[in-house]
């Protein structure tokens, strides 16, 4: 991770998850072609900010492969329009393309948060988690826990993708596989070191570029 976040230290923590943030909604929203071109795009900015980090997103989209076919079959079969060839009046022409938008949205949400967990470290990332919600503590929110919560959380992911793949290396599968992961998940000691830490507040031009975000997100055409 650390490389990434070398390679992105012109936006604050807060900058990136704010992004998210207001991008992640709008997704559903987006027709097929725009889409397709962010999803592509959202792969070459993973690729060129964190290449180390490939494995680790393709590790997460192979996680989600039966769910991303689900999706795409059920769209494909249950959507009335036109059929696709004579031979599979069942499989409609509308079906495909909504499933395959519906895949996309899905491919490019992950991306994007993996995108950000690649190119901010774990304590900076919590720490913008705690920026975000520091005005609840005006209501007497208790958010420490929740972000002490959040840190112990994702320094264990790094943990736990590691040794999911080292036990697919050592040719191990199915129960025997289930049962040395989850094992080595209760072994696995708590990260004392997984603390949020203070983040600069965002400079008026990394808030600037969050408005024209938000605005192109509200004014992009459905």
């Amino acid at each position: 991770m650390a490389d990434g976040a070398a390679r992105t230290r012109g936006l604050q923590p807060l900058t990136r998850l704010l992004a998210l943030l207001i991008v992640a909604p709008s997704l559903g929203g987006l027709p097929l072609p725009d889409l397709t071109v962010l999803t592509l795009l959202l792969l070459a900015g993973y690729r060129h900010s964190s290449p180390a980090a490939l494995p680790r997103l393709w590790f997460g989209i192979g996680r989600l492969r039966w769910l991303l076919l689900s999706i795409l079959v059920l769209y494909l079969g249950f959507t009335p329009g036109e059929p696709l060839t004579v031979w599979t009046p069942g499989f409609s022409h509308e079906g495909l393309l909504e499933g395959s938008r519906r895949v996309l949205v899905l491919l490019s949400l992950v991306t994007a948060v993996y995108w950000l967990m690649a190119t901010t470290p774990v304590p900076q990332l919590v720490g913008a988690f705690d920026q975000l919600l520091r005005p609840l503590r005006m209501c007497r929110v208790p958010t420490e826990r929740f972000t002490r919560r959040l840190a112990l959380t994702l320094a264990a992911l790094d943990g736990v993708e590691a040794r999911y793949r080292a036990l697919r290396a050592d040719g191990q599968g199915g129960l025997a596989l289930a049962s040395a992961w989850i094992a080595g998940l209760e072994q696995q000691p708590p990260d004392d070191d997984a603390t949020a830490v203070g983040c600069a507040v965002p400079a008026r031009s990394e808030w600037l570029l969050l408005l024209l975000l938000l605005l192109a997100v509200l004014t992009w055409p459905r």
